[in-house]
């Protein structure tokens, strides 16, 4: 049974840290991009999940995550030149799923750049396998679509994928992008050049941190790479069109 966009409340907390519900339809998603977790995660011993707070360079703060799995979607949105803005556990949404009433906190909600709000949910591949958590999330894909915000299920990174973008992060802290010219280090690369000619370009011109420069033009979208396979000195780099 489609659930019907005036049935469902949402309850949040704003960066202010009030707690407001109201009916789905009048929730702007900015607000929910920039308040605060609706709970905290728990903390006990012999827990089985790793959770923690992940420094975010698109927030400029922390955001909380509950397991490995959730810490590497956020690696990998933190990096997507795509994603204006991240919140975790931005909402909890409550209502009529048939005769049964749904109580459920989507795990992160994202802000892309060109206005798509999409709500994300992080599950391992096994657990999508249980008819109740099927239902479940159906029922969220439901919810969201009806208030014109994309719903996606992920399940993981790939691995190789992901080591790369976390090599790459080491030029993302505000200490060390503030002191690397990265649109110079783009121009350098013009017509496309490996990983290696551009340090070489690089180290002679004097820069005391070449490979760090083409780090810091990677993560801020400028330059291009297959991330698929491991970053090398052989690796093909390319300026991206602005």
């Amino acid at each position: 049974m489609p659930v019907a966009t005036g049935e469902v409340q949402v309850t949040y907390v704003t960066g202010p840290g009030d707690d407001v519900t109201a009916g789905i339809s009048k929730v702007d998603a900015r607000q929910l991009a920039e308040g605060s977790p609706v709970r905290e995660f728990p903390v006990y011993v012999g827990r089985r999940n790793y959770s923690g707070y992940f420094w975010s360079s698109t927030m400029s703060r922390h955001v909380v995550y509950e397991s490995l799995l959730e810490l590497s979607w956020l690696w990998l949105a933190d990096f997507d030149p795509a994603v204006a803005r991240i919140a975790a556990q931005p909402m909890r949404l409550r209502g009529r799923d048939g005769d049964r009433v749904r109580n459920r906190i989507p795990d992160f909600i994202s802000l892309l750049r060109d206005g798509t709000v999409r709500v994300v949910d992080v599950k391992p591949a096994a657990m999508l396998a249980t008819d109740e958590v099927e239902a479940s999330l159906a029922w969220t894909r439901g919810v969201c679509r009806s208030r014109g915000w994309e719903y996606e299920i992920w399940t993981g990174p790939d691995p190789t994928t992901l080591r790369n973008v976390q090599w790459i992060a080491a030029a993302r802290q505000p200490h060390m992008s503030a002191s690397l010219d990265a649109r110079a280090t783009t121009v350098k690369a013009s017509g496309g050049c490996t990983f290696g000619e551009l340090e070489a370009r690089l180290r002679a011109e004097g820069r005391a941190a070449p490979r760090l420069e083409i780090l810091g033009a990677i993560w801020r979208g400028l330059l291009t790479c297959d991330l698929s396979v491991p970053l090398c000195s052989q690796s093909w780099l390319e300026p991206v069109d602005e």
